[in-house]
């Protein structure tokens, strides 16, 4: 005999009578039918992937390139679009998560299964859905345009796409019901924005600078803004900050006339690429150590909420509550259904000899 204890749920064939790559075939088609067959959730997903695209890169049509806090802009709405087109994963997982509790409880499939053929049904959208959106987007507001950085832009975009809807299914399987789920992750995804490092930079947000740490938004706007300013493009030579060069311009005014890249070279004043300089001016760290940390915090934060789906799914039950529930003992029911039953009796007794006195037949 093999105790309950002894039985890990990663043993399949103490668990299960088919192997784990057999199961996750069998799960990731019928998930795949159930996506597919929503060809209005897929069909809305691309055409507001168009449409955004196209109204964002009329709003930042070809910004100039000392336009730097603009663009800043540009990226973190970007990142945020995309990891919020991710919120309809709320109503089809909270709606899903009651069917797969039974199919679970009756062993017809691993709990990590389910979680993978999730994941992987999403990744097609997320692609098609990303590359839509960064195709229309990335030439339209003048961004440098080179494979290597729109490469790179994708790649970011597409891994907080996500990394953001498993964050969403965990909520989905946390959430008691869906006004709970469409409520809760307001205030953290709120957190993230404001600490991201656009609303408050780094240097004033004081003590709560460790949420800045915690952000993923903070970490893919570093990234993408690394992307575009340390480019070749961005080599020119300007002043490091603008008002010290204005300055020795009306100290010096001999030199009107003398181009910046010149004053540089003979020392005038503190010089550097308009690439650095646009961020400093935007306070984003220029250290190229930081140019991977949006890939690789997004890939961790898309590690850390499928575990935490996993054990969600494994451990939680909600119960889905459908008509109304009895309140109070047995004994209380029982003498509240004696009390209609006599009230009734009492009606229809004072309702016969009524009926008599009115010329109304009996039944």
């Amino acid at each position: 005999l093999v105790s309950s204890s002894s039985v890990s749920a990663f043993e399949p064939s103490l668990c299960f009578h088919r192997t784990l790559r057999l199961y996750i075939q069998s799960v990731l088609h019928r998930q795949a039918m159930v996506t597919v067959r929503n060809k209005v959730f897929v069909m809305t997903r691309v055409f507001s992937a168009v449409i955004t695209s196209v109204i964002l890169g009329s709003v930042w049509y070809q910004l100039p390139k000392e336009k730097g806090f603009e663009k800043l802009g540009m990226l973190l709405f970007s990142i945020l679009h995309i990891s919020f087109s991710n919120f309809s994963e709320l109503t089809f997982s909270v709606e899903q998560k009651y069917v797969a509790y039974k199919q679970l409880d009756m062993k017809m499939f691993p709990a990590l299964t389910y979680m993978a053929a999730w994941g992987i049904v999403h990744l097609p959208i997320a692609i098609v859905e990303t590359a839509i959106f960064s195709l229309v987007l990335y030439p339209m507001v003048g961004l440098v345009l080179t494979a290597g950085n729109w490469i790179f832009f994708y790649f970011n975009l597409l891994l907080a796409n996500i990394a953001m809807a498993s964050f969403f299914r965990v909520v989905a399987l946390l959430a008691p019901n869906m006004e709970a789920a469409q409520t809760f992750p307001g205030p953290v995804i709120a957190i993230f924005i404001i600490f991201a490092g656009f609303l408050i930079t780094p240097s004033k947000m004081g003590v709560f600078k460790f949420v800045y740490y915690i952000s993923l938004f903070s970490y893919s706007l570093r990234s993408l803004c690394q992307n575009e300013f340390l480019a070749d493009s961005y080599d020119a030579l300007v002043a490091l900050d603008p008002v010290t060069q204005l300055q020795y311009e009306v100290d010096n005014p001999s030199t009107k006339g003398t181009s910046v890249a010149q004053l540089c070279k003979e020392g005038a004043f503190t010089c550097s690429t308009m690439g650095v300089a646009i961020m400093n001016q935007i306070s984003i760290d220029t250290n190229k150590s930081w140019y991977w940390g949006g890939a690789l915090y997004c890939l961790g934060f898309l590690v850390l909420t499928f575990s935490l789906g996993y054990r969600a799914l494994t451990k939680v039950r909600i119960v889905l509550n459908i008509g109304s529930s009895r309140t109070g003992t047995d004994e209380e029911a029982e003498a509240a259904a004696r009390e209609v039953a006599v009230s009734a009796s009492e009606v229809a007794v004072s309702i016969v000899p009524a009926a008599a006195s009115a010329g109304v037949p009996a039944a």
